[in-house]
């Protein structure tokens, strides 16, 4: 009889233990189930769910390469513009990269009708638009597919192709697609060709002032315009507030050159002489009486700035603005004159 309890006893025990290892397995496989669903949690908010065949507004055949390179960038780029721009989410990304574009502090490079260079202070990538992905390489390659760009940026499609006037092909912005019908406008109101149309449209401190412009670092001239419109906000304060190393004023004139500087003190600065009956213009710039010489080209700079006058103009004004408020500031600043 006491052997019959104590097989008892034992069956009732395996039993038991049987039934724990069971409820363990089964709470085990619903955890990996559990994670594998789980989206990434850096980077994209990409959901790994079944492709729907519900299709948005613009489907992928019509969206353009640039339109592709720019979002492949963006999925690239995401990481880097929440550690430094603390983004919070894709509606900041694009807003951020939009505004780098505008004012040139992001550059892109059209290199051939799917392939391009994008570089900015840090360093560049090249971005490669392919039938069903778009591929970013720098130290590694990171590879987007279409599909799932389309899910995370089709709601921003009028900003995004917006943002593709930035886009520099052989050295022009698409931004400057206007010029030819502008060139062929003025023409209408020019006596000939050549340097004596380019003289009645330009006068000599509005083609140094687009000189002078030509050589912000900024990859379109559109970007040029914002950055120096930028910097001339900031001078646009009260005398004692002025940052005068970072203070525009100009035009002085020196035997045949006219300077333009970029500080109160005027120590750093670019002059520019300007030849009636030749293309070239003379360009020296530096401080500290150090001064490097670069010869530009009269044509090519009125053919790029020519569409812009009215920004010139504008600039060119504040420009001279803030060099009649300089013995004032001096003043404010304790500074002799």
């Amino acid at each position: 009889m006491k052997n019959k309890k104590l097989v008892g006893i034992i069956v009732a025990a395996i039993a038991v233990i049987l039934v724990c290892f069971g409820v363990i397995y089964v709470n085990q496989a619903h955890k990996d189930t559990v994670q594998t669903n789980q989206s990434n949690s850096t980077g994209l908010k990409i959901q790994r769910t079944k492709h729907s065949n519900t299709q948005s507004s613009k489907s992928e055949d019509n969206y353009s390469n640039d339109e592709w390179m720019l979002m492949g960038y963006m999925a690239y780029a995401h990481d880097n513009y929440v550690q430094s721009r603390h983004i919070q989410n894709n509606s900041d990304l694009v807003t951020d990269v939009s505004e780098d574009l505008d004012d040139g502090s992001l550059k892109v490079e059209k290199n051939s009708a799917n392939t391009y260079t994008l570089s900015n202070k840090f360093g560049s990538v090249d971005v490669t638009v392919e039938n069903d992905d778009v591929k970013v390489e720098n130290d590694g390659t990171t590879t987007t597919s279409k599909t799932e760009l389309k899910r995370t940026f089709a709601q921003f499609e009028n900003k995004i192709q917006a943002m593709t006037k930035n886009i520099s092909e052989d050295g022009n912005s698409q931004n400057n697609s206007s010029s030819t019908k502008n060139d062929s406008d003025d023409s209408d109101k020019a006596d000939g060709n050549g340097p004596s149309k380019q003289k009645q449209e330009f006068n000599n401190l509005e083609l140094i002032t687009a000189a002078y412009l030509d050589g912000f670092e900024a990859s379109t001239t559109q970007g040029k315009i914002s950055l120096a419109k930028k910097i001339l906000a900031k001078d646009n304060v009260a005398d004692k507030d002025v940052p005068t190393d970072d203070f525009i004023n100009g035009f002085y004139k020196n035997g045949e050159y006219i300077s333009i500087a970029s500080n109160l003190s005027t120590s750093h600065y670019a002059e520019f002489k300007v030849t009636e009956n030749s293309d070239d213009i003379v360009k020296k710039y530096g401080g500290a009486g150090v001064l490097q010489t670069k010869h530009l080209s009269k044509k090519k700079i009125i053919q790029t700035w020519l569409p812009y006058k009215n920004d010139i103009d504008q600039i060119m004004e504040q420009i001279q603005k803030n060099k009649g408020r300089n013995e004032a500031i001096g003043r404010a600043i304790g500074r002799n004159n």
